[in-house]
């Protein structure tokens, strides 16, 4: 089976995407950047941020970052996860000189007044609404929460005691020195880049779409307001949909001339769009290829060796590319009966899961690995299953249950009459070339 997560290795064909990529970073015109990854779940988004972040492993003079924000959405606040997540990984992966550290430790500092900060204007306006000091004991900030007397006492909030609230809470947290902080961020994160000589830093943010639409606004908003300095590059995989809904959502009040808020907030914040496509079926035939090839084992060659070949071939001539005839001419991989099993299984498959499936990866994998569990399940019990007869069973099921339904019931009550209908109706579609969908299915099953 295979496992259904992120890969470093491209049977996507999105190798040219990453010299893209590569190219922005390289071009120190373009900084500070920052690029959207763009494609539906499980379109490749995040394997093709591992393949990026793979390659730059090496470059001495670029620092890598990777945050997921979705892993602490709920735990803390979006924007001091974010600069603290970038502070952590200049501190344990860059040499820290004298002058560094005292600039490290007030950018700490002043992310932890920006937290606080959040938290202090929670407390006040629930404190304002409902009187929860409760909620103001849950954020832990125990500071804050002895600043009212005789809080558990209160019922009705006389404007006496709002003043005494807000004026506590403005000495105890010093808003000035927090403006000042957020106006200064910039600036000494720069001088912290220069004094590490982090010659480019470079921030991967995954799974950005997957979060609720506060999260995602904090999270753009921090690359903006605090982090958008010389030398920064900001790499966003996201479905862009998601991200115009959560805009659409915070300013749904706004009117304009019909322009669509969402799409002109994320055309400001993210300089260059790059968008993974969906894959046609021939992509689709290669990647199931590959998946199905990475598990064969062969005396001949390993499977590294067909994928070079496969993507030297590829390379060589992209349009007229054809898997079989690329096999078929190489005298090696030609005579291996199993990569003829994979191509055979990969072909009937890849023109209904490029339609039915919309040529998403991650439902392909889940469709191999479905059928994997059925063979599986299936062998414990000493039966034996075919993989391209089972493959066209589970087209049926998948794009035309009815159809699936009626042959299902026909086989297991044995009604002939019902198979007979089924078979002399394939013949007609056959027949009359009918251009269905339901067509196509049945015309793969030959």
């Amino acid at each position: 089976m295979w496992k259904d997560s992120e890969t470093d290795i491209d049977y996507l064909n999105v190798d040219y995407l990453i010299s893209l990529l590569k190219a922005i970073i390289y071009d120190n015109s373009l900084a500070p950047a920052s690029i959207g990854v763009y494609g539906d779940w499980g379109s490749g988004k995040s394997s093709l941020i591992e393949m990026s972040l793979d390659s730059l492993k090496h470059e001495e003079d670029i620092l890598t970052v990777k945050f997921n924000g979705w892993l602490f959405e709920g735990y803390d606040d979006a924007k001091s996860v974010l600069l603290s997540t970038i502070l952590d990984e200049i501190n344990s992966k860059r040499t820290i000189p004298n002058k560094a550290k005292k600039i490290l430790k007030g950018l700490y500092n002043s992310v932890d007044k920006i937290k606080l900060a959040k938290g202090a204007i929670k407390f006040g306006a629930d404190y304002l609404l409902t009187g929860g000091v409760v909620t103001a004991a849950k954020q832990g900030l125990n500071s804050i929460k002895g600043l009212v007397k005789d809080a558990d006492e209160v019922t009705d909030i006389p404007k006496k005691k709002i003043e005494e609230v807000l004026s506590n809470i403005d000495d105890e947290l010093k808003f000035s020195d927090i403006r000042n902080d957020i106006s200064s961020f910039r600036e000494n994160f720069s001088s912290l880049l220069k004094e590490t000589k982090t010659k480019k830093l470079v921030v991967y943010i995954d799974e950005l779409d997957r979060c609720n639409p506060e999260t995602i606004l904090e999270t753009l908003e921090a690359i903006r307001l605090f982090l958008f300095v010389e030398n920064t590059y900001f790499i966003i995989g996201a479905d862009e949909r998601h991200i115009q809904y959560s805009v659409q959502r915070k300013f749904s009040n706004i009117e304009g001339n019909q322009i669509s808020i969402g799409k002109e907030y994320l055309e400001k914040i993210i300089q260059y769009p790059i968008h993974i496509h969906q894959m046609r079926a021939t992509e689709v035939e290669f990647y199931i290829f590959c998946l199905l090839s990475e598990k064969s084992v062969s005396k001949e060659f390993n499977f590294l060796d067909l994928r070079n070949y496969l993507v030297e071939q590829k390379k060589e001539n992209l349009i007229k590319f054809d898997l079989f005839s690329v096999i078929s001419k190489n005298p090696t991989f030609s005579k291996d009966n199993e990569l003829k099993k994979n191509y055979k299984l990969a072909s009937n498959l890849a023109i209904m899961l490029s339609i039915g499936l919309n040529g998403n990866p991650r439902q392909c994998k889940r469709f191999l690995n479905t059928m994997e569990s059925r063979i599986r399940m299936a062998g414990y019990n000493n039966i034996l299953l075919d993989k391209l007869l089972l493959s066209k069973m589970m087209l049926l099921e998948y794009f035309r249950q009815d159809i699936f339904e009626l042959l299902l019931n026909a086989i297991n009550s044995g009604d002939e009459e019902s198979l007979i209908i089924l078979t002399e109706f394939y013949k007609l579609e056959k027949k009359a070339n009918c251009k269905s969908k339901l067509a196509t299915q049945i015309n793969l099953y030959r």
